[in-house]
């Protein structure tokens, strides 16, 4: 059974990691909390510095 959802229903937090998706959304997120302002690369250095098993 392939379950539908009616994203006017979800709250907002669920409808951005709907929208948002895959394993590295928390660990980004994580990242982009702690710095006011952080470039790509920053961004992209930061995550390659992650666990493998995040």
């Amino acid at each position: 059974m392939k379950y539908e959802f009616n994203f006017d229903q979800l709250c907002p937090a669920t409808y951005a990691f709907q929208v948002i998706g895959g394993k590295w959304n928390l660990p980004i997120l994580a990242i982009l909390s702690e710095n006011d302002c952080i470039r790509y690369n920053e961004l992209k250095e930061d995550c390659l510095a992650l666990p493998e098993r995040c």
